[in-house]
């Protein structure tokens, strides 16, 4: 595998210890855009991961720039098709539960950087939750 650069970018209106992410939301789609979009590419590999907040929503984004999601989906087998289907699926699954725990906005893009510029190559995922900050005065425990 040919090395690759990364970004992580955190909005400085975010402070990283107050407010709460879902363990694993991003862990999917960052697996996918290094093994099925950068993966393959002989140089220039970039993964750019960014978490934004705007009003009382967070949003993440994992971009690559990649083969992109239709090429991608084009050269793999059923199982694997399956198999990222089924992450989508549980992805989304995770979404409905938040939104109906915090009665928040939420949402999943995955957006072929292509369909948007016929010049542009890679994948873009969004992820939009509620911001959650942690409640400090609780005692927390992990389950």
């Amino acid at each position: 595998m040919t090395p690759f650069g990364f970004n992580i970018h955190i909005d400085p209106s975010i402070d990283p210890h107050a407010i709460l992410v879902p363990p694993m939301i991003t862990q999917p789609f960052v697996e996918n855009a290094v093994e099925h979009g950068i993966k393959d590419l002989h140089e220039n590999g970039f993964l750019d991961i960014r978490f934004k907040q705007v009003n009382k929503q967070m949003i993440i984004e994992v971009e690559d720039n990649g083969v992109g999601i239709h090429h991608s989906m084009q050269q793999k087998n059923d199982k694997t098709k399956s198999h990222e289907s089924m992450a989508i699926k549980i992805t989304k699954e995770r979404l409905d539960v938040i939104h109906n725990d915090s009665g928040g906005k939420v949402g999943l893009e995955i957006i072929d950087k292509k369909d948007v510029n016929p010049f542009d190559h890679g994948t873009l995922v969004r992820i939009i939750l509620p911001v959650v900050e942690q409640n400090t005065s609780k005692s927390s425990t992990n389950g």
